[in-house]
């Protein structure tokens, strides 16, 4: 196979950063491999596996917890801009 055609190939692995069980930095990766998508851990093992079956649920779970954690953290931010700009006592 030619450099042109796997340039042309999608992407199929990502590596991203997330935190451990004790809140340390690691690495996860997230896989894209024969209709399943694989999430394995700090370990390189696959922790969850997501079917077909599966894979729509999954998005839409992620995407609304993603949507509450991200509100969560503009209400954070809203409340000590509150604090911080209040006059003092």
């Amino acid at each position: 196979m030619s450099d042109g055609n796997v340039r042309n190939l999608p992407r199929r692995e990502w590596l991203l950063r997330c935190n451990d069980a004790d809140n340390g930095l690691a690495i996860c990766s997230v896989l894209a491999e024969a209709g399943e998508v694989v999430i394995c851990g700090t370990n390189d093992l696959p922790m969850l596996r997501l079917p077909e079956g599966y894979l729509a649920a999954f998005h839409t779970g992620l995407t609304e917890a993603m949507a509450v954690a991200e509100q969560d953290l503009r209400n954070t931010r809203a409340a000590r801009t509150k604090i911080a700009n209040s006059p003092p006592a």
